[in-house]
């Protein structure tokens, strides 16, 4: 086995519907009065409660029972169904079920009633389900249709209930390590609608299936999951005799039913002193999802100009000549169709927006979200028309400073104040105006207000700035296609206050760690480099010596001087804002856009 003296979690949470293998299989249930009920049943893995053919085809099993609800006007019924020879017994009958429509529900398998409501069932969730047997009677499959008064057959979709948590192990793992899930494990289901209830939030241990190697799976309640993201938290590993636990990420906010978690966790020791490499990062330089840019080039090879000239190539990387002497800063400058945008403030300030980089970094954030949204968004405004969002974005010049129509919106509606670059994504999209400072524009509901509820967020944040939390989530958002957002403290100086940039891009150490950032300043754009450019900075991390320095290790400062000198020019990173393009909520809106 071998020794760990620290081990580290990189976490990837994501939401994601539940790849099954939906397979119809026709199951006739005929009786006097020609009635016949077609069952399909999914399965999400071999291991769930659906028996699996070699053809991939879900099927249900000799003895198998379902729980059936019917309806008809007020007037209710259940019954229970077993498959025995090849049909299901006994036969469903319009004279006993009534004339008219039906709403017809049913759950798989049978479970207990609690007292005193026809309409729930009892749900206790095993919590060893290391055991194949175990998870599959944790599996639960509910479906739901309606049946016209004329109609003589109807199809029931038995679906998944609950929730599924996979966790993939990567990196150093020890060999006996020992992974448990904490959840609630008891509630109740409808039958009408397959809602899950808990009455009251008792926590355990569940201990998953190992589905293969440093994989394991196991089925949980749906339910929020603010109350996995402090505390005991969701995981427990164990090895020999240590114990780590970890607190989900503030990105996943519920489990919901019928769909899946996913957490990859890259383990990494330490011997003397000596971390084992992330080797999915490791002297990597990753851009955020869809950009073209070139990466940074090296000393030797990256293009040089004196600082007295203008008009620089679109699209290279340089340095400064300063009297013969390098700037410690590198530049990349925009280009049409690079994928990254740089609003900027007026030169001076003078458009009265001196206080409003909040705004202009949620600005860019948008128009990268605009544009890989570009389909969604043209459907929505044909569907709603009346008031389109403002798009258009083009380089800045001398001449026309107001090049971004959301920024000029931005300010527009608010006054020249500081605030939260993610409360100004959300406030957009959705009309959520919490923490965000007094605006002009008290009854904007947001431009896609009839697609996204102001509970459905786009831009999270976390100002948990440790090496770990910061790593875990700078490679979140590149794994998961979203944009980045942070804030820093003296930036501009070692007296300055708060100030939010855009981040488009970051190398990657030995080690897996991010040791430089691709960002747009939106200050002094008179003085940047085409008045558009990405800066490249160096990312350093000291261990603080009080409980809230140690959320605050992660430091920015520009490069070293070309005699290893670090610039003494070190700002606080202060916190990180992730944005998602939320297509799966876009995809339900409209679910014939590819």
């Amino acid at each position: 086995m071998m020794q760990m003296n620290r081990l580290f979690i990189a976490l990837l949470g994501s939401m994601l519907f539940l790849m099954s293998c939906d397979r119809t299989e026709d199951i006739s249930l005929s009786n006097n009065e020609d009635f016949t009920l077609e069952c399909a049943k999914s399965a999400w893995s071999q291991d769930s409660r659906a028996v699996v053919d070699d053809d991939g085809i879900g099927h249900f099993e000799e003895g198998d029972r379902i729980d059936v609800w019917t309806k008809v006007g007020e007037e209710t019924s259940s019954v229970w169904l077993q498959y025995e020879g090849g049909r299901w017994t006994p036969s469903l009958k319009r004279v006993n079920n009534g004339q008219g429509t039906w709403a017809l529900s049913a759950l798989f398998p049978v479970l207990s009633q609690p007292v005193g409501d026809a309409t729930r069932r009892i749900l206790n969730l095993p919590l060893n389900q290391s055991i194949v047997e175990n998870k599959q009677e944790a599996d639960i499959l509910f479906a739901q249709t309606t049946v016209g008064a004329e109609e003589t057959s109807a199809k029931l979709l038995f679906k998944h209930a609950l929730h599924q948590i996979t966790i993939h192990l990567k990196g150093t793992v020890p060999e006996d390590v020992k992974v448990q899930i904490r959840s609630c494990t008891n509630g109740e289901i409808s039958v009408v609608d397959g809602s899950v209830y808990l009455p009251k939030k008792n926590y355990y241990w569940i201990t998953p299936l190992q589905t293969a190697d440093h994989t394991y799976s196991a089925i949980i309640l749906p339910q929020d999951a603010s109350d996995y993201q402090r505390g005991a938290g969701l995981l427990r590993l164990t090895y020999g005799e240590k114990e780590i636990s970890y607190s989900l990420d503030a990105e996943v906010q519920s489990f919901k039913p019928g769909m899946q978690t996913t957490l990859n966790l890259t383990l990494k020791s330490a011997e003397t002193g000596d971390e084992v490499v992330d080797t999915e990062f490791a002297n990597q330089t990753h851009w955020v999802y869809g950009i073209t840019s070139p990466v940074c080039p090296t000393l030797d090879e990256i293009q040089t100009y004196h600082v007295w000239e203008s008009n620089i190539p679109d699209g290279v990387w340089f340095r400064y000549l300063y009297n013969g002497l390098l700037d410690n800063v590198n530049y990349l400058t925009w280009k049409e169709g690079c994928g990254w945008y740089d609003c900027n403030k007026t030169f001076e300030y003078k458009g009265g927006d001196g206080n409003m980089c909040w705004a202009a970094t949620a600005s860019n954030l948008l128009h990268w979200w605009l544009n890989h949204n570009s389909k969604y968004v043209q459907a929505y405004e044909a569907r709603y028309p009346g008031n389109p969002c403002p798009k258009v974005y083009h380089q800045m010049t001398e001449s026309k400073q107001d090049h971004s129509e959301i920024f000029n919106f931005f300010k527009n509606s608010f006054p020249n104040l500081g605030s939260w670059e993610t409360g100004g994504v959300n406030w957009f999209i959705n009309g959520d105006g919490r923490n965000l400072n007094a605006n002009y524009n008290k009854d904007f509901k947001g431009f896609f207000c009839e697609v996204f509820a102001k509970d459905n967020a786009v831009a999270t944040e976390t100002h948990n700035m440790s090496k770990e939390n910061f790593n875990r989530w700078i490679k979140e958002a590149f794994r998961t296609h979203k944009a980045i957002g942070f804030s820093v403290f003296g930036f501009a100086n070692a007296g300055s206050g708060m100030h939010a940039m855009t981040i488009w891009g970051a190398e990657f150490d030995a080690d897996g760690n991010v040791a430089y950032l691709y960002f747009c300043d939106n200050n002094q754009s008179e003085q940047d480099p085409n008045y558009g450019a990405v800066k490249r900075f160096k990312v350093t991390y000291k261990l603080g010596e009080t409980a809230i320095d140690k959320t605050r290790e992660t430091f920015l400062s520009p490069l070293d001087k070309l005699d290893g000198t670090p610039s003494k020019a070190v700002s606080t990173i202060c916190s990180l804002t992730l944005v998602d393009l939320r297509q799966d909520i876009w995809q339900k809106a409209f679910p014939n856009i590819k």
